[in-house]
């Protein structure tokens, strides 16, 4: 008998019953394993979703408790910056600009940070905190303003000259004469005549409002005024302003468009009616777009 082989063969009969107990402990090990791990699972999943309903309770909670102070800036801060700066864009698609030649400024713009002094500067220093990127074009906005300012006023000095004031006087002499005394340019407007003229040459306009003092006036002699726009230097003058005015638009549009989307995202965030603010017509998508069109009929 070969005790050898015999040997070998219990070992190997050992060594596969071994590798059958341990397939077996480890299949069942495994099993065990998943079973563990779908349970865990099942909790985790049920954890997360608890997590999320408690979330959104949070977030409920905190979105009524900051309510009033976005319905604040809302009203105290967006809507006057959006009404600004519309207005705003209004008057210099016409080139209206309301020169004042004693104030030297212009009445068709307003520096944003002066809007704070009479609708609540806390706010507008809050809206400013929390939306940096609004601040940082409000900021330019002003500095584009100072600019134009100050190309009017340059304007304002090539134009209203010795000549010009000597011009309008004896115009209005011209054309009271051949009225009945009284019924041309009143005294009284007539010193004022040259300060007010500087700004209808500025806004190159050729006809008043009716219950403008110089209508008539300005109706028969406006021509010989606005021909002033042709001299050198006033042309010189006039591009640098439209130049300015150019880079106010394209920033103000920018403004207006940031201001309206934070309108909508706030107002839909925090279920905000109009009427809570104060306003009866919002800002529609049509207005935004009107205001972009503008933009590419003066560049």
């Amino acid at each position: 008998m070969d005790w050898v082989a015999i040997g070998t063969w219990v070992m190997a009969l050992g060594t596969l019953a071994m590798a059958t107990v341990v397939a077996y402990y480890n299949r069942k090990t495994l099993r065990q394993t998943q079973q563990q791990i779908q349970i865990m699972s099942e909790r985790t999943k049920i954890d997360l979703e608890q997590i999320a309903i408690a979330r959104q309770q949070l977030d409920k909670l905190t979105r009524e408790r900051e309510r009033p102070q976005v319905v604040e800036l809302l009203k105290s801060a967006i809507v006057p910056l959006l009404r600004q700066v519309v207005e705003e864009l209004g008057a210099l698609e016409k080139r209206e600009y309301f020169w004042i030649h004693k104030a030297e400024t212009s009445r068709s713009m307003s520096m944003l940070s002066e809007v704070a002094i009479w609708e609540g500067k806390a706010v507008i220093e809050d809206l400013k905190r929390k939306f940096p990127g609004v601040k940082e074009i409000m900021d330019s906005h002003d500095r584009l303003i100072i600019a134009l300012n100050e190309n009017l006023k340059a304007l304002d000095k090539v134009i209203y000259t010795s000549e010009f004031v000597e011009k309008c006087k004896k115009a209005i002499e011209t054309y009271n004469a051949s009225y009945p005394k009284g019924s041309g340019v009143r005294e009284s407007e007539i010193s004022d005549a040259p300060q007010i003229f500087v700004s209808y040459v500025i806004d190159n306009l050729r006809e008043l409002p009716k219950a403008n003092p110089y209508r008539d006036f300005w109706k028969k002699h406006s021509s010989q005024f606005l021909e002033i726009r042709e001299k050198e230097e006033v042309k010189n003058g006039l591009e640098n302003v439209e130049g300015s005015t150019k880079k106010l638009v394209e920033i103000s549009l920018s403004l207006t468009k940031d201001l309206g989307e934070l309108w909508g995202k706030l107002k839909e965030e925090y279920w905000i009616a109009e009427k809570e603010i104060g306003v009866e017509k919002e800002f529609s998508d049509a207005d935004f777009a009107r205001l972009k069109g503008f933009l590419y009929t003066i560049i």
